[in-house]
């Protein structure tokens, strides 16, 4: 198992710690009382631990009942009610969240030694037994860790025979126990139109039949082993993943919310872990795309590439498929929990398919049935819609504690006239589907009020049920409707109370009380009445079109460059022609997908990480844009080490920042170079940052020459880089210091060296943002970078090309023989020209063109410097 993180750190699990970890906390959670058949409960971020305690409970006979963090607590305190979980399983911050539940265990309590036997300890202390055949610490994924014994079927993927060698020790004292086929695996909690989730109860033969279906025609024997992971562990194919991967002796790769949000980076981390594996909702497989296309990048390096959970277009099935190669099988796989993940699949070809029509969901898997019935329950012939029934061994055991609406979709019936016909189990699914002349079904849409949204299923009654608890609220329904992109959004339609007046935006934080974010509306609009059709039922088609906002925001101008910026992102995303501070991301027609598309353009843009759940709580333009200035300044976590400006425009230059030490002042440079693409580091700390620095640039530019160029400070830092480049052999062509004095011997920053970089700061932060605010952290890291220039004297000399761009006052200051001249400081002659603008206005509008001229004939060899800029002395 690998735990790629967003912030560069990495976590890992072997087989072999995985086979004695998971061992021994199952012996651990049997020693506090789980029992074979109970319901386990676990809730934990999504983590090597969270694979671990899963197998374990799987191992001590129980059944495990994942639950998201992130959901509200009285959602997880029902389904763990309604499931009848018994124990729950946790960790400390978490835990405080369920002091009602009485059988609350941390992974604290797990790890306990204190109860184990003598021979049970030694297991616990980081090494693994040689005797036998198990594996020896260290040994990669490898071979399938134990999932389950059953006294059926050895064999099935939730085995331990498929685990180890029969001829591996297993302690004589506590043998695990054995389970069968029909006991329950896992229970899935899945949107209710009561207002309540449906606990879905699947058996361990239904996982070991979808496993073997997966292994046959997925071919993960021989073409795939590693599995890229990116669902909610509260979601089946989150499940999924863990078998494909585990049960084939694959990698599994877990990637977290944070890093799925981020386009750009989840294609670094596939590339970096060497995934050929890897299932997408059709939103995120989008943004891959749009990220591939923007920046030439293909995917051919995956063998299997699957995407399910939600419809999408045969065109864009086309433009996925461009973007691989021949070996590359690009799969649209179709399923429900209760049919145990996944039931149909289509790999094409699209050949005679409307581009803008869904995407057909194929055949059946081995193991399956798909039927289309009439509402007789009698099949129909191909192209005729009717209802799609599933059928075979996948079909779960039912809703656990639901008897009634247990029978009401779990139906065992004969599929003909004929009395004497075999009578079959079916799932009914509540799609609408036909089969084609080819044999492939397509999906039509819902004949109930279930509905896909977001790759999410969704009950529409659920919605419902918990506006009906809003005291302001007599009426209300839940529509779903395509937005102008053909996505699904929800949209809730209510009636004011007698005498109450409603605020949509207290009714939201209501729902996000008791749902999860992708159950709560994109709009709400108020109505004075539903309308109703002559029989008295709301009649949804007559309902309107849904209103963006609420019409009462006094319009208030964004203003500051992170305001600005955050405009035009909602314009592009919403189609809003003003949004003013005030407004609502929610109410201007966002959803839970949009912020996603936000967050991912955000973060490209400005170089930093922002938590969803951030820009979830605070939803005005104004709100939004506080934060993203926070996370740049550095009063919130989440800014990386550089932004890139002029993406894949063409030749690299590695920009160093000036004593704010942010990369955002050189936007403007960026605009007058548009051939170049600009990266724009942030200030590092630590001494250690020349290093880290040339880390990156490496990693960013493995090979070829390099181009830097620093501003103020930054050119210091620029110098000192580059000396370090080449010490490890690389090509540095140019180093351009813009209006930077070299510092010849060490020296202590006086207060009066603070006061001045302080007025340059709020100078700079006013020009570039458009802010007066200067955050705390930003003057400290200003201290420190003055201090560490006083550290680090710009001493010895490059191979490289150095040249100097001064202000339009100080070119004779750098003339040779002067203190604080880079004469000398290359191989080469140095050269200064003479800039545009004070030095602190050499960036900003009217002179950054002229620089930026200056710069592009440097970088051009020095002829279009001189057309450019015939005073260079």
């Amino acid at each position: 198992v690998r735990v790629p993180g967003a912030d560069g750190t990495d976590g890992s699990l072997t087989y072999a710690e995985l086979e004695r970890r998971s061992r021994d906390r199952a012996r651990r959670l049997r020693r506090l009382g789980v029992r074979e058949g109970a319901v386990v409960a676990v809730c934990l971020d999504k983590s090597a631990e969270l694979i671990v305690t899963l197998l374990a409970v799987l191992r001590a006979g129980a059944a495990y009942l994942p639950l998201a963090p992130e959901d509200p607590d009285d959602r997880l305190e029902h389904m763990t009610a309604q499931a009848g979980s018994a124990h729950l399983v946790t960790d400390a911050p978490h835990a405080r969240r369920f002091t009602a539940h009485p059988g609350v265990i941390t992974l604290t309590d797990l790890a306990t030694e204190t109860d184990l036997a003598p021979e049970d300890a030694e297991l616990t202390d980081g090494r693994v037994p040689t005797e036998g055949t198990e594996p020896a610490e260290g040994t990669e994924l490898t071979q399938t860790p134990g999932l389950q014994r059953t006294a059926e079927a050895p064999e099935s993927p939730g085995s331990a025979g498929a685990a180890r060698s029969p001829s591996a020790p297993r302690p004589p004292h506590e043998p695990e126990p054995a389970v069968a086929l029909d006991a329950p695996a896992y229970v899935i909690c899945t949107s209710g139109s009561t207002g309540r989730p449906k606990a879905v109860q699947v058996t361990h033969r239904n996982l070991a039949s979808a496993y073997a279906a997966w292994r046959t025609e997925y071919r993960l024997d021989t073409d795939v082993r590693v599995h890229l992971q990116m669902a909610g562990p509260a979601f089946d194919v989150f499940t999924g993943d863990l078998v494909r991967a585990l049960c084939s002796g694959g990698t599994l790769v877990l990637v977290g919310r944070e890093l799925l949000f981020d386009t750009a980076r989840l294609y670094a981390t596939m590339r970096a872990e060497g995934v050929d594996c890897a299932e997408f909702v059709p939103s995120v497989v989008r943004g891959l795309m749009a990220h591939c296309a923007r920046d030439g990048l293909r995917l051919d390096f995956l063998r299997l590439l699957a995407v399910g959970s939600d419809t999408w277009k045969v065109e864009e099935y086309d433009r996925l498929r461009a973007l691989t190669g021949p070996a590359t099988r690009v799969v649209n796989s179709y399923g429900l929990t209760e049919a145990t993940i996944d039931s149909t699949y289509f790999e094409g070809p699209t050949d005679g398919l409307d581009p803008s029509q869904t995407v057909p969901i194929g055949r059946p898997f081995p193991g399956t049935e798909a039927y289309v019935l009439d509402a007789q329950g009698e099949p129909v012939p191909p192209g005729v819609t009717g209802e799609l029934w599933i059928g075979g061994a996948g079909v779960a055991a039912g809703y656990l504690g639901d008897p009634e609406q247990t029978a009401r979709r779990f139906v065992t019936r004969a599929l003909t006239g004929d009395g004497d016909a075999a009578a079959v189990r079916l799932y009914r699914t509540g799609d609408l589907a036909r089969w084609d002349a080819h044999g492939s079904l397509h999906l039509l849409g819902r004949a109930d009020s279930q509905v896909k949204v977001g790759g999410h299923r969704v009950e529409t009654g659920e919605i419902e049920s918990q506006l009906a608890r809003w005291p302001a609220l007599a009426q209300a329904v839940v529509q779903v409707r395509p937005d102008g992109r053909g996505e699904n959004t929800l949209c809730a339609y209510g009636v004011a109370a007698p005498g109450a007046r409603l605020d949509w935006r207290e009714v939201r934080r209501h729902l996000g009380e008791h749902l999860p974010t992708y159950l709560i509306p994109t709009s709400f609009t108020e109505l004075p009445a539903l309308p109703l059709t002559p029989n008295g039922k709301v009649d949804m088609a007559a309902l309107p079109e849904p209103r963006a906002g609420t019409g009462e925001e006094v319009f208030d101008p964004p203003v500051t460059l992170y305001e600005t910026r955050m405009a035009a992102h909602w314009t592009a995303l919403l189609g809003v022609a003003e949004a003013g501070l005030q407004h609502d991301f929610f109410e201007c027609g966002g959803s839970s997908i949009k912020l996603i598309e936000l967050i991912h353009g955000l973060q490209d843009e400005f170089g930093i990480s922002i938590p969803v759940g951030r820009l979830f709580k605070v939803t005005t333009l104004h709100g939004m844009a506080r934060t993203v200035e926070d996370i740049v300044t550095g009063r919130l976590p989440g800014a990386q080490p550089h932004l890139t400006l002029n993406r894949g425009a063409g030749p690299m230059l590695f920009c160093f920042p000036p004593a704010g030490g942010h990369g955002l002042v050189y936007r403007r440079l960026a605009a007058h170079l548009p051939e170049y693409e600009l990266t724009a580091f942030n200030y590092l700390a630590q001494d250690d940052k020349v290093t880290r620095y040339a880390d990156l640039i490496s990693t960013l530019r493995p090979a070829g020459p390099c181009a830097l160029l620093g501003y103020s400070l930054g050119g210091n830092l620029a110098f000192e880089v580059a000396k370090e480049l080449e010490r490890r052999g690389r090509e540095v062509s140019h180093v351009v210091i813009v209006d930077s004095h070299r510092i010849d011997a060490t020296f202590t920053p006086g207060p009066e060296h603070i006061e001045a970089f302080e007025r340059e700061l709020r100078d700079h932060l006013r020009k570039h943002t458009g802010s007066d605010a200067l955050a705390q952290e930003t003057l400290e890291q200003a201290r420190d970078y003055i201090a560490f220039c006083g550290r680090t004297p710009n001493l010895g000399t490059v191979r490289a090309r150095v040249t100097v761009v001064s202000d339009a006052h100080k070119a004779a200051l750098y003339a040779a023989g002067e203190r604080g001249s880079w004469h000398g400081a290359s191989h080469r002659p140095t050269e200064v020209l003479r800039g545009a603008g004070a030095h602190a206005d050499m960036l900003d509008p009217g002179h950054a063109e002229h620089n930026a001229r200056l710069v592009r004939g440097v970088l051009a060899d020095g002829s279009a410097a001189k057309e450019a800029n015939p005073r260079a002395v």
